[in-house]
């Protein structure tokens, strides 16, 4: 299974890819090469409109698991919708509470 993993992240063991090692000259690069491998891991087109969604995200997971100690988790397919396309996509679930 490949998993998305920073810079700062701990290198991968599984066989996934891993940023960890490399030098990027700056994030857009970093981000970039993450959207590309994202984008070839779950069969999506390159698009350059999609990166700026896809980097807000990817970013937004890399502070959570730096400030929780933990590898980057891989991101899923909607890694590059905006919050508005996610709840089109995915609705909340209805509670059953009255």
């Amino acid at each position: 299974q490949t998993s998305l993993q920073s810079s700062s992240a701990s290198s991968s063991t599984n066989g996934g890819m891993s940023y960890s090692g490399a030098t990027y000259s700056t994030e857009q690069d970093r981000v970039r090469m993450a959207y590309q491998d994202w984008c070839n891991h779950y069969g999506k087109t390159y698009d350059e409109r999609r990166l700026p969604i896809f980097k807000e995200n990817y970013l937004a997971m890399e502070t959570y698991c730096r400030q929780a100690g933990t590898p980057l988790k891989q991101l899923n397919e909607f890694a590059d919708l905006s919050q508005e396309e996610y709840k089109k996509v995915r609705p909340p679930k209805k509670s059953n509470v009255p």
